[in-house]
């Protein structure tokens, strides 16, 4: 069975998310623990929608696979992807918010709020451009700096969401979904690395 491809990707996410919604209600109904539930899962399938993105074309230069050109070729609908379904944690956190504001609405802070925040306006720009006209408008150049720089910062937010949870607690699922984007990082330095290698000057 094939892995799905270009526009199917996102119907399988649409679907996926679709499950976890459903599988919420039928564990837990209409509580805060269900809405939790969507949070939860929702986030940790956008790391991993964002990781197989973001690492797509560092894994094709240093040892290129069938699963690193698949990575590559089916890139923009990972990360269109990954804004479906992170759209959906944030309807869950605002849902959340509303219906159950204690304690979730006391515990947040200037930093969440504005470094969320900041992710989430990178992520609907970066969704908002990934289409060929986008990259004509505003150049490619600015295009790439958008697209960088945006899949930077929302590796560092995801980074940072699951890594303090895994060194509190280096048995708990955290470890894995803050490992996934920390090897990635890793993979994008070593790239950038033997980049500058190559293109630097003999002495």
């Amino acid at each position: 069975m094939r892995p799905p491809r270009g526009r199917e990707i996102l119907l399988a996410v649409a679907v996926l998310n679709a499950g976890l919604v459903a599988a919420a209600f039928l564990l837990e109904g209409a509580s805060e623990e269900g809405i939790r539930f969507v949070i939860r899962h929702t986030a940790k399938l956008a790391v991993v929608l964002l990781s197989g993105a973001f690492a797509a074309s560092s894994l094709q230069a240093l040892r290129p696979t069938e699963f690193s050109r698949y990575l590559l070729v089916n890139r923009r609908m990972l990360g269109l992807a990954m804004a479906l379904s992170h759209t959906l944690h944030l309807a869950a956190l605002v849902v959340l918010g509303m219906a159950y504001p204690d304690p979730f609405v006391a515990e947040l802070d200037a930093v969440t709020l504005v470094g969320g925040g900041g992710a989430y306006a990178f992520m609907f720009a970066m969704a908002a451009t990934s289409w060929d006209g986008a990259v004509k408008r505003l150049g490619r150049e600015r295009w790439r700096q958008l697209h960088t720089l945006g899949g930077w910062y929302l590796w560092v937010v995801f980074t940072q969401s699951y890594l303090g949870r895994a060194v509190a607690e280096p048995l708990h699922v955290a470890s894995l979904f803050s490992a996934l984007p920390l090897a990635v990082g890793a993979l994008r330095a070593v790239r950038w690395r033997t980049h500058r290698r190559r293109v630097a000057p003999a002495a």
